[in-house]
């Protein structure tokens, strides 16, 4: 089936389990949408050279070096990418506040020291972590039974799950994936 509206331009999502793991900042959660898109483009972009290098192998040429899950971004982009979601205050504060939560890495470009553009990188087990926290909260919340204004809890809240170690990229798509379909009710 067609779309029923037709898209002709960009789109920002903000997912609202995005919201939580950055407490509620908005700006924060604009932009760890536009770098999880990213992260998801350089997934795709590492597999595709992976298999390149591996035809390459076989016919003796070099590899193809990548330069792993990094984003390079000007602030200029990720204003035109947040729809001017963000401004250069907004975003520098969304930036620090990533950072502070361990979700965001920064650098510069370690090849060239001429190029001031920063570098950004999700810790992806960081991320996973805290949006599994956020789940986990959802599930618990959606256990709260009201009945005749008082609020009971269900004793199944308390009890612990444990938490898989998830390490690869492929890993982070599906776990995030899961919680996408999983937060539909």
């Amino acid at each position: 089936m067609g779309r029923v509206v037709p898209s002709f331009g960009k789109v920002v999502v903000v997912r609202e389990d995005f919201m939580r793991v950055c407490e509620g900042q908005r700006e924060s959660a604009v932009l760890l949408s536009i770098l999880v898109y990213w992260t998801e483009v350089k997934v795709g972009m590492l597999n595709q050279i992976g298999h390149e290098n591996e035809a390459r192998e076989k016919e003796g040429l070099q590899p193809i070096d990548p330069d792993g899950l990094w984003i390079w971004k000007s602030y200029d982009d990720f204003i035109g990418e947040s729809l001017g979601m963000l401004t250069r205050y907004s975003l520098k504060k969304a930036i620090s506040h990533l950072k502070k939560l361990g979700i965001l890495e920064v650098r510069k470009n370690p090849r060239y020291n001429w190029d001031r553009t920063n570098q950004y990188r999700i810790n992806l087990q960081t991320l996973i972590n805290e949006l599994k926290k956020v789940h986990e909260s959802l599930e618990a919340h959606d256990r709260l039974k009201s009945t005749d204004g008082r609020v009971e809890i269900d004793p199944s809240i308390g009890r612990n799950r444990p938490i898989d170690r998830l390490n690869s990229a492929e890993q982070y798509h599906r776990l995030h994936t899961e919680i996408t379909t999983d937060n539909s009710h």
